[in-house]
């Protein structure tokens, strides 16, 4: 990481750039950009995948909580974030975005560049200071699964609602959004005694209560 801190400083402007485009606000604005210009069904569907990858990915976060790199003065703060490390949520939530998009469009030009964005993504968290390749690797590996088991459940899950009348529709959305947040909430409790060390306490309590 250091090693590429010293590059140039003129990167550090770009990185930040490609750093946005794994951010949830990003997503926020392309999500509903995607549902009324392009297509409905993708532009909805993309919404719950990235959903679903920021519950699971700040669950795990408050789960393994990990220091950032410049938590421990390994690295030169270009960025600050207020969350633990592992897994990064801009590799999972890039990996999950972009690669759920080239699943529905199928074009090969599109998982190229699909690759690419997620690869800079990711570089991008090393670069400015707040991720370790553990933390990407580990992301992509979690945002590329929530969207391998999306595109998998896709069909079954669409004919299993299609049998259910609205009401009954509308119950098992409410039970699954609860579970998951039953989940969320059990791996908080878990972890609630845990003392981190001494040495990056003070940004530690910060993640801690921004999740």
């Amino acid at each position: 990481i250091q090693a590429m801190q010293t590059l140039s400083p003129s990167l550090d402007m770009v990185f930040v750039i490609i750093s946005f485009m794994g951010q949830l606000e990003f997503y926020l604005v392309a999500l509903p950009l995607i549902y009324w210009t392009i297509n409905e069904r993708v532009g909805l569907r993309g919404l719950i995948v990235i959903a679903s990858t920021e519950l699971v990915t700040g669950s795990l976060k408050i789960f393994f909580r990990q220091p950032r790199p410049y938590w421990l003065g390994s690295a030169e703060a270009l960025a600050e974030e207020a969350s633990y490390a592992l897994p990064s949520g801009h590799a999972s939530g890039s990996a999950a975005f972009w690669g759920y998009l080239a699943t529905q469009f199928k074009q090969r030009n599109g998982y190229i560049v699909a690759g690419v964005i997620i690869f800079l993504v990711g570089l991008s968290r090393m670069y400015l200071g707040v991720q370790s390749l553990l933390d990407v690797l580990t992301g992509w590996a979690l945002g590329l699964g929530i969207v391998y088991a999306a595109v998998r459940l896709e069909n079954p899950l669409r004919q299993f609602f299609s049998t259910l009348s609205l009401p009954q529709k509308v119950i098992t959305g409410l039970a699954g959004g609860l579970i998951l947040s039953m989940v969320g909430v059990l791996f908080h409790a878990l972890v609630s005694g845990t003392q981190d060390p001494a040495a990056w306490a003070s940004f530690a309590a910060e993640a801690a209560g921004s999740c």
